[in-house]
């Protein structure tokens, strides 16, 4: 599962608060500031993530995604 967060902001105000308390690796940057994290999320920690606005679980990376050059 991703989770694609629509800021890094975002992503930095979930990723210590897991409900699972479970670590989670470096996420992936897109050019627009997004930030996605693939991961097997435990049930506890898809259940916060859903309910948590501006984050949104995905299967693949959206199609618009963009890669920063520098990450090629």
């Amino acid at each position: 599962m991703i989770a694609v967060f629509q800021s890094a902001a975002l992503f930095d105000t979930i990723r210590p608060n897991l409900v699972s308390g479970t670590m989670i690796g470096s996420p992936t940057v897109s050019i627009d500031g997004r930030v996605a994290i693939c991961h097997p999320f435990a049930d506890e920690d898809l259940a916060q993530l859903q309910a948590t606005a501006g984050v949104t679980l995905v299967d693949e990376l959206p199609a618009d995604w963009q890669y920063p050059e520098s990450d090629l």
